[in-house]
């Protein structure tokens, strides 16, 4: 049988590293010889490469660092009642957040007929976070103290502390009484940005 579990089920978007492990255990009655586990990362993880689990009687494919990895273990033998524990790492790819991520690890193949085929597939999920600290520094002008007619020139900037890349984010600035925008005016250091002159 085998069963999957996850150090942590609500990960950073591309920041924290996940590990998951992976239990098998031989119930009997006799060894068991090329056991094969499974495991395919969905689109929204990023397998670590090297850091699948290795050892005596555990050979990993270890595929490159990437989105949709396909992982897979031989283990050879398994004795009976012996417990195999196997793990990988990941991370969350970018654009998840907000996502439930479902991955399963599955026995595949072996040499013996297993007699209780139902417990050889696990799933487990994570809920995709993003933590993020937005700051806007304050205003810089070009004249604080302008004669009527004069244009002002206005700066600010709106920086992502992190840890999550932001999205979609809106910054609006209002005037005060008196003070009227100069058209086409606006600009950005991003040109990603959309700008909207509302007047």
């Amino acid at each position: 049988q085998i069963v999957k579990t996850v150090d942590n089920a609500t990960p950073l978007e591309t920041v924290d590293v996940i590990t998951y492990t992976l239990t098998v255990t031989n119930n009997g009655p006799a060894a068991a010889s090329n056991v094969v586990i499974s495991d395919v990362l969905p689109a929204g993880l990023v397998y670590i490469n090297g850091s699948m689990t290795q050892g005596a009687g555990i050979v990993g494919n270890n595929p490159p660092s990437g989105a949709g990895a396909s992982l897979s273990w031989t283990l050879n033998p398994i004795l009976r009642n012996q417990v195999v524990v196997l793990t990988f790492q990941a991370t969350a790819a970018s654009g998840t957040s907000g996502q439930i991520i479902t991955n399963t690890g599955a026995i595949t193949a072996l040499d013996q007929p297993d007699t209780v085929p139902g417990n050889n597939s696990s799933s487990v999920n994570v809920r995709v976070r993003d933590d993020m600290d937005l700051q806007v520094l304050n205003l810089s002008v070009t004249d604080a103290a302008p004669s009527e007619t004069d244009v002002i020139t206005y700066s600010f900037t709106v920086t992502n502390i992190g840890p999550s890349p932001s999205r979609n984010i809106v910054v609006r600035d209002v005037f005060g009484t008196g003070m009227t925008l100069v058209p086409s005016s606006m600009t950005s250091s991003l040109p990603s940005v959309v700008m909207n002159e509302v007047t």
